[in-house]
């Protein structure tokens, strides 16, 4: 029998990845990458369910001071183990998850997750002058983090590296369903944009790095000079790969997950079929090459493994998740184009597209303009483009049902 490492569907944690026995999808490289071209405050959005979270905790196992003697355990056998660079294991990490939070009182929520941060911050650094922002009351993000950076400065210098994973998790909530409430979180006074002003302000001191990834650039947009020192690498070609398998990633992957034996089908059959399920994806206009999504590959493999047969339902769960958010990127565009873009989805047709919007600013206006429309749909991942770099269209049949599914439920 054919031994088999554990799949990692669901997992994020990356020292429990390495050490553990889980199969690893190496993406080290463009840890060197982002020193090389990323600046010092890079910012890259992608499509839900396409590694990031994964990605960020690599960064942080490798940059983090406390984590330097499990160095080996985490990365040998990775492309920056035989390549690592000075930078490795020489911050102090704060790691700020904003992934999973819900509408409510969002103000307690983003200063409840910021505490969270600063309490495992402390935990690895213990700053005695800091511990107070454990226990004190704030109504305003900003002011606590303030208060954290002006606490730690003194004392570990400017050597804080800030990873932030979901920035904009609970505002493209409130994009979906509430703009009145998005744009006062993003607007001059909003607390949000409070918060990454504060971020920016706190780069004079005690932060040397950050790195941001979220779903899309709109929440980052729509805050203008909260943090403009961002450099957007979203479609730069030498990330076009950071997230996502390539077709190489997950033929390499696939052996170590399946038995193909057992399975009675051959690598080139897997891989056609999840071709047509899940690949397809252009973050570079000019790249002959896609990607597939990596959590729904992760999740049909699993299935495989353990049914010993494709799962009757190759959406997964994402079906009843991606619906609302389909509608509520069209909620803020005009019917009739939305008419236009729906039915040339559904129908398979290219959708002619000129330059990506860099940057959609919700603050300035109510509706978006066509650009502005499918520029929001490509970074949400329900587009790409096609072959001929000047158009889009659906990337694969995953999204092709969510448009089917959408036009049943919404349109009809």
């Amino acid at each position: 029998m054919v031994k088999l490492l554990n799949n990692p569907y669901g997992q994020c944690f990356f020292p429990e990845i390495r050490q553990y026995g889980s199969a690893y999808v190496d993406k080290t490289i463009f840890i060197e990458k982002l020193e090389r071209y990323g600046g010092k405050y890079p910012f890259i959005v992608r499509p839900r369910r396409f590694g990031k979270s994964l990605f960020t905790q690599t960064l942080a196992a490798y940059y983090d001071a406390s984590c330097v003697k499990d160095f080996d355990k985490n990365f040998k056998g990775t492309y920056i183990y035989d390549h690592r660079t000075t930078a490795a294991g020489s911050f102090f990490v704060l790691f700020l998850d904003f992934s999973g939070m819900i509408l409510g009182d969002p103000v307690t929520q983003f200063v409840e997750r910021l505490r969270a941060a600063v309490r495992i911050f402390l935990g690895k650094y213990p700053v005695k002058k800091a511990e107070f922002v454990l226990t004190k009351a704030y109504d305003a993000p900003a002011v606590l983090f303030s208060d954290f950076i002006s606490a730690v400065y003194t004392e570990l210098g400017k050597k804080l590296y800030v990873i932030i994973d979901e920035y904009d998790q609970l505002i493209n909530g409130f994009f979906s369903c509430d703009q009145a409430r998005f744009k006062g979180s993003v607007r001059a006074v909003g607390f949000i944009k409070d918060f990454y002003s504060s971020l920016k302000e706190a780069t004079k001191t005690a932060v040397s790095r950050v790195f941001i990834t979220g779903v899309a650039s709109i929440s980052m947009d729509s805050m203008t000079s909260g943090f403009n020192i961002a450099k957007n690498l979203s479609f730069e070609p030498e990330f076009a790969s950071m997230f996502g398998f390539t077709e190489d990633e997950l033929a390499n992957l696939i052996p170590q997950l399946v038995d193909l034996n057992e399975y009675g089908h051959s690598l080139s059959e897997v891989m056609s079929r999840m071709n047509e399920l899940y690949s397809g994806y252009r973050f570079w206009n000019e790249s002959g090459d896609t990607v597939f999504n990596s959590s729904m590959c992760l999740y049909y493999l699993d299935k495989i493994s353990l049914c010993g047969q494709e799962p009757a339902n190759v959406m997964g769960p994402a079906l009843f998740s991606d619906l609302p958010k389909i509608d509520g990127i069209f909620s803020h565009g005009q019917k009739e184009l939305v008419l236009q873009i729906v039915n040339d989805a559904v129908m398979g047709r290219s959708i002619a597209f000129g330059e990506i919007s860099e940057a959609i600013n919700l603050n300035s206006f109510n509706k978006f303009n066509r650009k502005d429309l499918l520029s929001t749909l490509m970074y949400m991942g329900f587009l790409t483009y096609a072959e001929d770099g000047r158009s889009l269209k659906v990337p694969n049949q995953f999204v092709s049902r969510l448009f089917f599914e959408y036009n049943l439920k919404y349109l009809c």
